[in-house]
């Protein structure tokens, strides 16, 4: 009885012993796990400032692009009125003498014109 009541103290002993290191293994991991976690949550966070960085410059590209397309359209419709109005191109063009005739009159007062 008092051998099997010593085998019995010697199991529950080893056993733990055992519970012990894995207590400690898991402790240290646990630890590790930590510190990987903050430098992970550190990176993240820098990554998400950097990515809503990177997305307010591209839509201010974006807008720069537009306004480049839009200050193009018109500067394509500006050189296509003036070749027509210095008759570069066939078509709706008006003899430069009448265009002189025309600006002059749109500057002068209408009670002018009635004379």
């Amino acid at each position: 009885n008092r051998q099997s009541a010593a085998r019995s103290k010697e199991r529950k002993m080893r056993y733990i012993s055992e519970l012990e290191r894995k207590v400690q293994t898991l402790q240290t991991e646990a630890t590790t796990l930590s510190a990987q976690l903050t430098l992970l949550q550190r990176d993240f966070t820098g990554l998400t400032n950097e990515n809503n960085e990177l997305k307010l410059r591209l839509q201010a590209m974006e807008q720069q692009g537009q306004l480049r397309e839009a200050l193009n359209e018109a500067l394509r419709e500006e050189v296509q009125r003036l070749k027509l109005a210095t008759g570069q191109l066939p078509g709706q063009q008006i003899p430069l003498n009448q265009q002189l005739f025309q600006m002059s009159n749109q500057h002068r007062p209408h009670h002018a014109l009635q004379q």
